[in-house]
Order: structure tokens, then sequence, then C-alpha cells
């Protein structure tokens, strides 16, 4: 026996997690939803200050886009906050209007200036794989056919042109590697 009361841990789990949805419900989501959104050029904030106001001139990463799209989607499919159904989609019309293919390459930007204009176009995969999770949670949210059409467009680039010809993914697009130093590398060949 540890001397641990089961159902006494489990209270306070329960206490623990009650308190976080509190905190993200009533504080986080309605922070970020309104001093987090930029209503002048659209888009999330990358960051807040200690006193919670906005960086607005802060350049925008494109995975914090899709990371706010991916948390308020979630939260409105939970029913923890129903209008961050609206928000996600704002975020999302934002993200695919700005960072999605603005010099005509395929993919995501990796960075957008405040005013929504292209800062750094490498297409980055860390990135991509926040738009996925974005995409994929407002797709479970709303089933719409134009949300899933982005996501089919999106998983062929990352076949196309982030795939590792070793395995896995690389980095980023395009790639700035040795081609005579790996063997199998297709880089030369693009």
């Amino acid at each position: 026996m540890t001397g641990i009361d089961a159902p006494t841990i489990t209270a306070e789990r329960r206490e623990i997690v009650k308190t976080l949805k509190i905190l993200i419900t009533e504080h986080s989501l309605p922070l970020w939803s309104g001093e987090g959104w930029d209503p002048a050029t659209g888009g999330f904030v990358e960051k807040l200050d200690v006193e919670g106001r906005a960086d607005r001139a802060a350049p925008r990463r494109v995975r914090v886009q899709a990371r706010q799209i991916y948390c308020f989607a979630k939260a409105a499919d939970l029913g923890w906050y129903p209008q961050g159904r609206e928000i996600a989609m704002k975020g999302l019309e934002y993200l695919l209007a700005k960072a999605k293919s603005p010099d005509g390459r395929p993919g995501f930007v990796h960075l957008l200036d405040p005013d929504g204009s292209t800062m750094n176009a490498t297409r980055d995969s860390y990135d991509h794989a926040f738009v996925l999770l974005a995409l994929s949670t407002v797709y479970r949210l709303s089933h719409d056919a134009q949300v899933r059409e982005e996501i089919e467009s999106l998983l062929n680039f990352l076949d196309a042109d982030l795939r590792s010809p070793m395995a896995g993914s690389s980095r980023e697009f395009p790639r700035h590697c040795r081609a005579d130093k790996i063997p199998g590398c297709i880089c030369s060949k693009r």
C-alpha cells in the first residue's frame, strides 16, 4: 500500500480540471478572441504583454495563426466556447487569404508582417503540421467541403514537396541540402 487515497486524488484532479476549464473559457479564450484578434488587419496577434495588451507590431508566425484556429475550433466543438466557431472560421479565412501561396508557390509561408504581407516565404514542415491540425479541427466542427479540399491540397503538398527522400519530412521547402552528399536526394532534380 502506498498510503495514497485514490478517491482523494481523483477528487483533486477533478478540481484541477474544473479550475483549468474556467481559466480557459472565462479568461483565455475571451482575451484572445478580443485583444488577441487584430480588427484592423485581421489575424491573431503573435503575443500579448504582461498586462494583456496586444503587440500589434510583432511579426506573425503562421503556426501561431493555426494554433489559435485550432484552439477556438476545439473549444467550440467541446461546447466550451460556442463563439469559437465563428472566430476559428474568421482566423481560417485570414490564414488562407494571407499565408497560402501568396507568391504562387504551393504551401503556407512561414512569417507574416502585421499587415498580412509575407515576411518569410519559407515553407516549414512544423508550420504545416499546425495548419493541418487547424484544418482538421475546423473540418470536424463544420464538415465544410472547401475545408476538406484544403486538407487534401495540403496533404498533397506535404507528400510532394516536404517529404524527405530519406524518410519522414524535410524541415523546409525549398530544400537546402547538398544533393551530392545525400544518396538518393532529389533536390538537385527540381
